[in-house]
């Protein structure tokens, strides 16, 4: 069975991660 995700093709899932990070990093500078 594959893992879920795998259609995913991989530019679009680390751009994906790319972004969450960048609203991490917002958060974190939002709310100290």
């Amino acid at each position: 069975m594959l893992p879920e995700g795998v259609g995913v093709p991989y530019a679009e899932r680390k751009r994906l991660i790319e972004w969450q990070r960048q609203i991490e990093l917002l958060h974190i500078f939002v709310n100290p």
